[in-house]
């Protein structure tokens, strides 16, 4: 038997035999649509690409089941997604509450302001009893850049909005305090005040294009001396808001530079310095307690994701609310893991398995 004859016949068997019943079985719509067997159709079963191609089709051949199918497919997503939000209503945005916390004073903001009270101390101290954000610091960029000319100011409402909202988590002599998108280090204590006042406080910070992260850390040691701070109670992160990448925010680059290039007068590449931190965290005590960095980038692309942590650094990109979610429940570090896991725990993925 001749080769091609051969391939002919093993072809021909496995369109018999497999493909064919396969495609029966996956009750696929061109099987129906070739033998104009348009009233037996399932559009249950039409993947949705399938639909977008063939819906001009389906409404000329089949009109009145299609119109009904279309209609039943509505009201069932519709009493869904009722059903969903009714048993698990959705927390209020951290944008929204800062939002409404800032209204001036006026007799018709009373009612907003009161209820946006409300909701901040109910997240505050849910994240306080489940000991998240502790002990840590933010940096916030409220320069004015691009996340004040986000829609809305939205990215700086969460940059503003995240910042207070560590600062109640910590406890002292960390508590209560913000950090300047500056290249000095230039802590700031939060006033005594209306959490309108505070806002405005942290709003109105005196910020410039880059920041200095040796002088936090440098920073860090000197109030941790002073305070006789303990291992246990040393800041565990540092959180940077804003809408760059670490590069180009911080004062130090994070590229290697060439040897033959080298200015001894020039800056340190960050993983120099990097080493010089953990060297100078060793010799106050502090050698297992290195704070880790993690700087968002709020208007970074969020196809970027998450990088991969490099001395000491963890860069998140892009904002979405279901980020932000993952942010609070996973104490501010957000791996890919998380992202995936959170992607696949609806109950349409529960009987998925994996066979490598």
């Amino acid at each position: 038997m001749k080769e091609k004859h051969y391939i002919f016949l093993v072809r021909r068997r496995l369109r018999r035999e497999v493909l064919v019943p396969l495609r029966k079985d996956l009750e696929l719509p061109e099987i129906y649509m070739s033998k104009n067997q348009w009233s037996d159709l399932p559009y249950e079963r039409v993947a949705s690409e399938a639909m977008r191609i063939y819906e001009h089709l389906f409404k000329k051949h089949d009109e009145g089941r299609f119109t009904a199918f279309l209609k039943d497919h509505k009201d069932s997503r519709e009493a869904a997604k009722h059903k969903a939000k009714k048993a698990a209503p959705q927390p209020p945005l951290l944008q929204d509450i800062i939002t409404s916390l800032g209204l001036a004073s006026h007799a018709s903001n009373i009612k907003r302001r009161e209820d946006a009270a409300q909701q901040w101390r109910t997240l505050v101290d849910h994240l306080r009893g489940k000991g998240s954000l502790c002990n840590c610091m933010a940096v916030c960029d409220v320069n004015k850049g691009g996340l004040v000319k986000s829609e809305g100011q939205k990215l700086l409402k969460i940059c503003v909005g995240l910042g207070f909202l560590i600062s109640e988590l910590s406890s002292p002599p960390w508590t209560n305090s913000v950090h300047a998108f500056a290249s000095n280090y230039f802590p700031l204590v939060l006033p005594v005040g209306s959490y309108r006042e505070k806002l405005n406080f942290i709003r109105q910070m005196p910020c410039e294009e880059r920041f200095n992260l040796k002088k936090v850390f440098e920073g860090i040691i000197t109030r941790a001396v002073t305070s006789g701070v303990t291992p246990d109670n040393m800041v565990k992160t540092i959180f940077i808001f804003t809408d760059k990448f670490f590069e180009k925010a911080s004062v130090r680059p994070v590229e290697l530079i060439e040897h033959e290039d080298f200015n001894p007068l020039s800056s340190r590449p960050w993983h120099e310095e990097y080493r010089r931190v953990c060297e100078e965290f060793k010799r106050v005590g502090f050698q297992d307690v290195v704070p880790q960095i993690v700087l968002w980038n709020l208007k970074g692309p969020r196809s970027a994701g998450l990088t991969a942590t490099k001395d000491g650094v963890m860069t998140l990109s892009g904002y979405s609310d279901e980020l932000m979610r993952l942010f609070l429940e996973n104490n501010g570090v957000v791996e890919p893991e998380d992202e995936m896991l959170d992607a696949i725990a609806g109950d349409e993925y529960q009987k998925l398995q994996v066979i490598d």
